[in-house]
């Protein structure tokens, strides 16, 4: 049986930082989009389009390109 080391360090393999980044990356994008249907305003239309899509299509594109590594 093979037990692990309670004192071992665990390190992330770099896919699963970017794959974390990314994630982070589509859950603040959704969260401003969410917040933009929430608030009515003209202002929100544009908070969605200039902060909610980037961050969502920031975070699809880092997750495609951990894919490829």
């Amino acid at each position: 049986m093979n037990e692990v080391d309670s004192n071992a360090i665990t390190v992330n393999p770099p896919i699963e930082r970017k794959i974390k980044w990314s994630s982070t990356l589509i859950g603040a994008g959704l969260f401003v989009q969410l917040a933009s249907f929430l608030w009515v305003h003209p202002i929100s239309f544009v908070l969605f389009l200039v902060v909610g899509c980037p961050l969502v299509g920031l975070g699809i594109v880092l997750y495609l390109l951990s894919l490829l590594d």
